[in-house]
């Protein structure tokens, strides 16, 4: 039997066959965060004492909920980004006023069909319109 889409995916990152109801642990291609949940994953750095990433070129920051910032604490919250981006030398960052983060992914050509993708937000499955698996 052939195999579908996201086991197609599933299958190149885990590098294996894999099929539906197996459980596997792989890499996604990308990685996205957004400004209403940049603050949180910082939190949780510093929490558990996370100071390098394996693969910050794989991880993209889009400031797209708080676009501009509405309030002092997005404002603050969108520093924290920033900030976060430096320390973790994530190159990738998508400003206020550039996009939403899935139709930017889309429209740039940043994710490819074939591609995974894991996001801080649930309208990420949208990124499955050029054959590649979102996950929010």
């Amino acid at each position: 039997m052939k195999q579908t889409l996201a086991e197609k995916i599933m299958s190149r990152l885990a590098g294996r066959a894999v099929r539906a109801g197996e459980l596997v642990e792989l890499s996604p291609d990308w990685t996205f965060s957004l400004d209403d949940g940049i603050g949180l994953i910082d939190r949780y750095f510093a929490t558990n004492d996370i100071e390098q990433l394996a693969a910050p070129e794989k991880i993209v920051l889009f400031y797209d909920h708080y676009s501009p910032a509405d309030s002092p604490l997005h404002a603050h919250v969108q520093r924290i980004g920033r900030l976060f981006c430096q320390r973790f030398k994530i190159e990738k960052l998508f400003d206020v006023g550039e996009g939403i983060s899935h139709q930017i992914a889309i429209e740039t050509g940043l994710v490819r069909p074939g591609e995974m993708v894991t996001n801080t937000d649930s309208h990420t499955t949208t990124i499955g319109a050029v054959g590649a698996a979102g996950c929010g």
